[in-house]
C-alpha cells in the first residue's frame, strides 16, 4: 500500500508478439496483459501503485486507488491491445464517492482508462488522454468474483489511471468566493494547491451567466504543493447593467491547456439606488451608473458650479 511495487519483467518478441502476454505483481496476481499484434517490444518492465485512504482527486476528477505503469524497450509502430486489471474493492471505493461520475446500474461500464506520461507515483501529475475500453458488457468486464478487467487499444506505453473523465489540468482549486466591498468594488478570492506548470488565471465576468468576457489576469505561482491564495478586484462592477454579476476563472497551464472553475454570483442589491459617476473629476465625458430596484424613469439635471441648469432630461432605468 502507498508505494510503487514492481511487476514481473517479460520480453515480447517474435516468439510471443501475437499472444496475450501476462504481467503479474509480487503477489502473483495478474496486473496486466499485452497483445503486441506483431510488434517486438523487447524488455517490458512494470510497476503499480495502490493508494489507501481517501479517494484521490486531481482538478475535481476522482480516480481509482490503483495506477499501473508499463515501460517497453521499443514503443510499438502500430496499435497494440492491453488488458488492465483492478479489484472490486478498488472500484467500489471509487463508486461510493458521490463526485466520481459513476451512476446507475452496471456503472463499471462508465469507467475509462486515463493515460499520461507519468512515472509510477502516488498521485497523477500530468494531463491525461482517454482510452475507451473495447469491452463494454458487464460479463466481459468482470474478472472472477473480486475483480474487473478493462481492455483497450493503445499506440504507446506509459502510466494508466482509471476514472470517468480526463484529468485536464494539474491544479486543485480549493475555494473560489466573491463579495461586494464598501467602496462598491467586488473582491474575488480563490485558493489552489498542487500547482504544476500553471501559467495564469483569466478572470471572466458575465451579466447573464451565459456570455463571459475576460476582465483581467492574475499570474500563477506555477509550481507548489502547498495552498496558494489569490485575489482580484473588479473596480468596474457597479458600472454594469445588472444587479447580479457572474464570475468564473479560466485556469491556464504553461502548455495552453485550460479548465474553468465553478461560477459564483455577487449581488449588487446593497447599492440599489446609488449613483456612480466616473471618471471623477470629469474632464470631457462622464459615465453615470444608476442601480434601481425596479423599472422606471429618472429625472436628471446637469448643473454648473454657479447653480445654472445646463442640461436636463428624463431617462428610463431598469
Amino acid at each position: 500500500m502507498n508505494t510503487c511495487n514492481t511487476g514481473t519483467t517479460v520480453t515480447i518478441d517474435g516468439s510471443n508478439n501475437f499472444l496475450w502476454v501476462p504481467i503479474t505483481g509480487p503477489d502473483g496476481n495478474i496486473m496486466a496483459e499485452i497483445k503486441a499484434n506483431g510488434n517486438n517490444l523487447g524488455l517490458v518492465t512494470s510497476s503499480f501503485y495502490k493508494n489507501s485512504g481517501a479517494i484521490r482527486n486531481k482538478g475535481g476528477v476522482r480516480y481509482l486507488d490503483r495506477n499501473i505503469t508499463i515501460t517497453v524497450a521499443t514503443q510499438p509502430g502500430s496499435t497494440v491491445n492491453i488488458r488492465l486489471y483492478i479489484s472490486k474493492t478498488e472500484f467500489d471505493a471509487l463508486d461510493a464517492d458521490a463526485s466520481s461520475g459513476l451512476t446507475g446500474t452496471g456503472n463499471i461500464g462508465l469507467l475509462k482508462i486515463l493515460k499520461n506520461a507519468d512515472p509510477c507515483r502516488a498521485t497523477a501529475l500530468g494531463i491525461t488522454t482517454t482510452i475507451i475500453p473495447t469491452n463494454t458488457l458487464l460479463a466481459d468486464l468482470t474478472h472472477g468474483s473480486n475483480g474487473y478487467v478493462l481492455q483497450g487499444d493503445i499506440s504507446g506505453f506509459s502510466s494508466f489511471y482509471f476514472g470517468t473523465s480526463n484529468i485536464l489540468l494539474p491544479l486543485d482549486l480549493l475555494t473560489f468566493t466573491g463579495s461586494l466591498q464598501s467602496n462598491n468594488t467586488t473582491l474575488l478570492k480563490w485558493q489552489t494547491e498542487n500547482e504544476i506548470n500553471t501559467s495564469h488565471f483569466d478572470v471572466e465576468r458575465s451579466l447573464d451567466g451565459n456570455i463571459f468576457n475576460s476582465i483581467g489576469s492574475v499570474a500563477a505561482s506555477g509550481n507548489s504543493s502547498s495552498a496558494i491564495n489569490y485575489s482580484f478586484t473588479d473596480k468596474d462592477a457597479t458600472n454594469q447593467q445588472s444587479l447580479i454579476l457572474y464570475y468564473r476563472l479560466k485556469m491556464i497551464d504553461q502548455n495552453g491547456n485550460y479548465k474553468y472553475s465553478n461560477v459564483i454570483t455577487i449581488s449588487l442589491a446593497d447599492i440599489t439606488g446609488k449613483v456612480v459617476v466616473a471618471p471623477n473629476p470629469v474632464v470631457n465625458e462622464v459615465k453615470v451608473a444608476i442601480s434601481a430596484p425596479q423599472d422606471g424613469k429618472v429625472q436628471w439635471k446637469l448643473i454648473d458650479n454657479t447653480g445654472r441648469v445646463i442640461m436636463q432630461n428624463a431617462i428610463p432605468v431598469r
